[in-house]
């Protein structure tokens, strides 16, 4: 959201955050990740960026609120690693399993789908076409 709203140029694909984060203990070490994101950025001042995020974070509290479907295969994989009986569950398993079992059909019965039409119609907005 603060890469969005400052154009700070901030590149997230390559930087990995599975070993940073763990279901065992229920921990994400959002520092180091933070560190690796900002690194090759120009201005890289982790105590002024920081702030700024805190500042975003007072306007939009929802702390279950995911950005990216990736990420979130991501994050159920090493769930599953970690507390199932699968260590070979890979994100790319996860979203292949999901673009093949879960239908527009099933995703049209969900809350998700409900909201997110009502919110596209209250702004004259065709999300789903």
């Amino acid at each position: 959201w603060l890469n969005s709203k400052q154009n700070l140029g901030i590149q997230f694909k390559g930087v990995g955050f599975q070993d940073l984060i763990s279901f065992t203990n229920n921990y994400f070490n959002f520092e180091e990740y933070f560190k690796r994101v900002i690194k090759n950025l120009e201005n890289d001042n982790y105590e002024s960026i920081t702030n700024d995020i805190r500042q975003l974070k007072l306007q939009n509290p929802d702390v279950y609120q995911l950005c990216n479907g990736h990420d979130f295969m991501k994050c159920l994989a090493v769930f599953i690693r970690e507390r199932g009986n699968n260590k070979s569950v890979s994100d790319e398993i996860m979203a292949s399993f999901f673009r093949t079992n879960y239908s527009l059909e099933l995703y049209k019965k969900t809350k998700l789908y409900k909201k997110t039409k009502e919110w596209a119609e209250t702004v004259d907005c065709d999300i789903y076409l």
